[in-house]
């Protein structure tokens, strides 16, 4: 899992590594997730599902990212 660094245009840069064993991304959950986010020190993680705004925590506040257009 990459965390800690920032997307810069289409690059993520700066930030590390973490591997977490046996997962299958085909078949993880959202909690699994958080528990891996909360398991590399970043607090309370809280994921945002279903095809709305997602939102993720940072050192300055919370930043939006891109929103994800409904399927017609």
């Amino acid at each position: 899992m990459y965390h800690g660094g920032q997307l810069s245009e289409d690059f993520y840069v700066g930030g590390k590594v973490d591997f977490f064993d046996y997962c299958d991304k085909d078949f993880m959950s959202l909690l699994e997730v958080d528990n891996m986010v909360e398991e590399l020190g970043y607090g309370n993680a809280s994921s945002t599902a279903g095809g709305g705004n997602s939102e993720v925590q940072t050192d300055g506040g919370v930043k939006k990212r891109k929103t994800r257009q409904p399927r017609k």
